[in-house]
């Protein structure tokens, strides 16, 4: 491989021209394959080649080519058969692994997007079409024995469309809006570029509790194993099994760079773009237009690389948490121990009103409204200096600029909005990033 980049560099030449704004969103990435099992051993031979360009001195070439070998391996079936018939996914992921060791990559890159083939996906679906995909995803995570997640895809509300009344204001308010309030984000401290150990993340060990007793085990490779299958799709495509699918030093080497923000400019500000879906609250406004929770998908790469700390840092965020009586956040079992609390303090105080109805409980419930997406950065970032240090330097990565939000409809960008304000929900870290960003108001809460 590398005998091959030094010969021809033509290939290097025309990756270097690619700009990282082009390289997302993938117009077609909710409809991209997944690994097929009989291309494993050529996919992972194939993903040897962004380590060579990295060992050749072109780490920003390394991670931008495999976002691109994504697309360009797993872009939807568009090759047909003699008799005129789409390929399988196993017979079309060959094909391209054949092109790509063979040098083809900028007429693969076309392909993915160009091709007419993919027209197909541009049709917009029937109702009916969306109700059969509907169960056709249940019955996935229930062959994975996933029941919860077939439950929840039978049952819970869906995605709301950008063309629904009211719903692409409403998005464009609480993304582009935010933007342009301008929350100051506090200068990093001086020394975080440094050798300093206390901004320093490093993948180490985290425990796992067993039937009887725990153990201490790596944590990258125990992530690795324990990623959620028929998850989404980022702005790329990417899937976890596309991760799954790569050389283990590869992936540990992306994760150890992007916790500790050492991975390019570009790649950065595609890190902190993401897939907007838009969830149905079903209710509706003053207007009576539908309202919808905003879940954003960013990178597959960034979502892993969010469990990490999520498990090696869990019960430093549990003890963070519950001093603030937050359970919710980070704290096993948190929701149920406050449920129960309060339940029982509820039966204790009616049985000290003795029928006094001047001394009954009165429960208060207090609902936020969009609050990751309101959730101050420059609190978030003094916070996590304070509390958690090792991840500021990561926190930088997420937050520390702007980024864009892409909503994608029939083979189209539908909607777009930068993105500087607010923390991600639908990111592994989303909870604990609001948590520490409202931190004040938990302590004024007392």
């Amino acid at each position: 491989m590398k005998e091959m980049l030094e010969g021809d560099v033509s290939n290097r030449e025309w990756l270097d021209s690619v700009l990282w704004v082009d390289v997302a969103p993938y117009v077609h990435a909710p409809h991209t394959l997944r690994v097929p099992d009989g291309c494993r051993e050529g996919l992972l031979q194939a993903f040897y080649m962004p380590m060579v360009v990295q060992d050749l001195g072109y780490e920003d070439d390394a991670d931008k080519l495999h976002i691109m070998m994504i697309i360009m391996l797993y872009a939807p079936v568009y090759e047909r058969s003699v008799k005129g018939d789409f390929l399988s996914a196993t017979a079309a992921v060959k094909s391209r692994l054949e092109r790509f060791n063979n040098g083809e990559w900028k007429e693969l890159w076309d392909d993915a997007h160009g091709h007419h083939e993919l027209d197909r996906f541009s049709v917009q679906r029937s109702a009916a079409a969306g109700k059969a995909a509907k169960f056709n995803r249940a019955k996935h995570y229930a062959l994975q024995a996933q029941f919860r997640d077939a439950h929840q895809a039978l049952v819970s509300p869906g995605m709301l469309r950008f063309s629904e009344p009211g719903i692409e204001a409403k998005m464009h308010a609480l993304f582009e809006g935010q933007a342009d309030k301008g929350d100051l984000i506090m200068d990093p401290p001086e020394d975080i570029v440094d050798d300093d150990e206390q901004w320093a993340f490093v993948i180490g060990e985290t425990e796992v509790k067993l039937r009887h007793g725990s153990k201490m085990v790596e944590t990258l490779p125990y992530v690795m194993q324990h990623l959620p299958k028929y998850k989404g799709k980022g702005p790329c495509g990417d899937v976890y099994e596309h991760y799954q699918a790569m050389p283990s030093w590869w992936v540990s080497d992306l994760c150890e760079r992007a916790l500790n923000a050492r991975i390019s400019e570009g790649f950065v500000s595609l890190w902190r773009s993401g897939l907007l879906h838009v969830v149905d609250k079903q209710r509706v406004d003053a207007n009576g237009q539908k309202d919808g929770r905003p879940i954003t998908v960013g990178l597959a790469l960034r979502r892993i690389v969010g469990r990490v700390p999520c498990a090696q840092l869990k019960h430093g965020f549990a003890k963070l948490f519950s001093s603030y009586r937050q359970l919710g956040i980070a704290v096993p079992s948190g929701i149920e121990a406050a449920f129960h609390t309060i339940e029982l303090s509820c039966e204790a105080m009616i049985q000290q009103a003795d029928g006094d109805n001047s001394l009954l409980p009165s429960p208060v419930e207090i609902d936020f409204s969009d609050c990751f997406t309101l959730a101050p950065r420059s609190t978030l970032f003094a916070n996590t200096a304070k509390c958690v240090p090792k991840l500021l330097r990561y926190m930088y990565t997420c937050y520390g600029g702007e980024g864009m939000m892409w909503g994608i409809e029939n083979g189209k960008v539908a909607f777009q909005s930068r993105n500087n304000a607010g923390v991600w929900q639908g990111d592994p870290l989303g909870a604990h990033c609001m948590g520490l960003a409202y931190l004040g108001f938990f302590s004024a809460l007392g």
